[in-house]
């Protein structure tokens, strides 16, 4: 299994497989205008990837992280963590990014599955978008996903047939003071909490 970047493969074994993904994502191309496109895309093979949370931080504006189909490619987390995947705004005035087609597990281990943050607790860091399209966050222990901070201006999510799994959000949104517009087609939240708003 390998995630590939235009013409770079990185091939995974299996052990700490996150190192492999986040040499992918320094090998794409920093693009100065998000009208050029951002940094591009990873291409994830079929298979299952073992990652640590806390390693896989997209911190740059606009990088997709793709699969295969969920349940074909899967992230299996490994070891206890926050979060394992998070998009951080990083200071960009504009910031986003998508993620497709996957599995995710958290499976006996503590922490959430994908993290959205805005970093700044501010108005003025401008656009923040994200896609999210086939992807199954699942088993997470708290969230299969949060949403911002509280005070953030975070514009939108949006999410089609996706699902969240944690033993005590499916979603969590904390953007309370900011902005935020979130749109789901197709998704189900598994929880004693479905999805907490605040």
């Amino acid at each position: 299994a390998w995630p590939r970047t235009g013409n770079n493969v990185f091939v995974c074994d299996g052990v700490d497989d996150d190192v492999q993904i986040m040499a992918a994502y320094d090998a794409l191309p920093t693009y100065g205008l998000v009208s050029q496109g951002g940094r591009g895309r990873i291409l994830m093979t079929e298979g299952h990837f073992n990652v640590r949370p806390g390693q896989i931080v997209f911190n740059q504006r606009f990088v997709a992280l793709e699969g295969q189909g969920r349940e074909i490619t899967n992230f299996n987390q490994v070891g206890n963590g926050s979060y394992l995947i998070e998009f951080r705004n990083d200071s960009h005035q504009n910031a986003g990014g998508s993620l497709r087609r996957f599995s995710a597990w958290g499976t006996g281990y503590t922490g959430s599955g994908v993290y959205f943050d805005p970093t700044s607790p501010t108005s003025d860091m401008g656009y923040l978008g994200y896609f999210l399209d086939e992807v199954a966050f699942q088993e997470f222990s708290v969230a299969g996903g949060k949403v911002g901070k509280a005070g953030a201006t975070f514009n939108y999510l949006t999410a089609l047939n996706s699902s969240f799994q944690g033993d005590t959000y499916g979603l969590h949104v904390q953007t309370a003071g900011g902005t935020s517009r979130l749109l789901f087609m197709g998704c189900d939240f598994y929880s004693d909490i479905p999805v907490r708003i605040e």
